[in-house]
């Protein structure tokens, strides 16, 4: 919003605004910008209310506009360019102003690591980027990888590290992650019309970065009379327990009769991983959810 436009030579003079509204305790950036064609030029704010007496914008309700990215960490200890033979080092730093992390990378090769760091790879422009954006990635047969973004998925600009040789086998493995740098912060990305080129493997899967995944046990379904042994039944994949998606595991009513169980007296059902009846040796740990547990009438079981 252009407050004032007074972009003319002149003495001493005041210009003022038309009305504009204000939150209290809000921020708002203002760009203030000028020329001195001789003598002594300098500027003055003032601002007045309803509930304000017109006064100088007291430097209390000002703030500087700091940009974390050209106030990086300083003073490392030990110092840039330092060498140590020592096994175990202590490394410290002074952070940057409002800055709630900083990332440290570590590498035997001073370029590689300075191509990692996203102070050195993203430009002004890419910081400033906001969804929904297209990105591109290409590997060449050489090993050389080249990064690209675009506003409109047609006119792409190249990353400012463009080429990047890494010494990969010919077969890797594609992924999409997202970080919020943050170990205290969750964050959330989509990722749509996605794309791979030449010859691929398997379909997307999707996994939790820094996040176990339970342990592989074999998963089971127990029921019984209010007297007799329970009829156990197996799920058909003995490492039931990883399975990440939503999965209809359906069992015959007759599996169960056959053990000898009168289906017209069932008292008890139970879900179990690992072995039933184990007590002896520790089974794994993770995490399951369970939901509609059913009983349907005769029908044929989903192919």
């Amino acid at each position: 919003m252009l407050i004032i436009d007074d972009w003319l030579d002149h003495d001493r003079t005041e210009t003022s605004s038309d009305p504009i509204q204000l939150v209290a305790g809000q921020r708002y950036p203002i760009v203030v910008e000028g020329y001195e064609n001789g003598g002594e030029a300098e500027w003055q704010f003032y601002w007045e209310s309803a509930s304000t007496t017109r006064e100088i914008v007291p430097q209390r309700v000002l703030y500087p506009a700091v940009k974390v990215q050209d106030y990086p960490a300083s003073e490392p200890v030990p110092a840039d360019g330092a060498v140590f033979k020592d096994t175990w080092l202590s490394i410290e730093w002074t952070a940057g102003p409002a800055a709630v992390s900083h990332d440290v990378y570590f590498g035997d090769s001073y370029d590689d690591v300075a191509a990692t760091s996203d102070t050195l790879v993203a430009t002004a422009q890419q910081i400033a980027i906001t969804a929904p954006y297209w990105v591109k990635l290409e590997r060449d047969v050489a090993g050389n990888f080249r990064g690209y973004y675009s506003a409109n998925g047609s006119t792409w600009q190249q990353m400012s590290w463009n080429p990047r040789n890494v010494s990969m086998s010919s077969n890797v493995y594609i992924g999409l992650a997202v970080t919020s740098h943050n170990t205290s912060a969750i964050c959330e990305a989509v990722f749509s019309n996605v794309m791979i080129t030449d010859a691929v493997g398997t379909q997307w899967t999707s996994q939790d970065i820094g996040m176990l995944s339970n342990d592989a046990e074999p998963m089971y379904i127990a029921v019984s009379n209010s007297t007799g042994t329970p009829a156990v039944v197996y799920h058909d994949d003995p490492a039931a327990a990883t399975i990440d998606t939503w999965t209809e595991w359906i069992i015959p009513l007759q599996t169960f009769a056959d053990q000898g169980i009168v289906l017209t007296d069932v008292d008890r059902i139970a879900i179990g991983l690992g072995t039933k009846g184990n007590m002896t040796i520790p089974g794994g740990s993770g995490k399951m959810f369970f939901d509609d547990i059913r009983l349907y009438r005769p029908r044929e079981a989903a192919e």
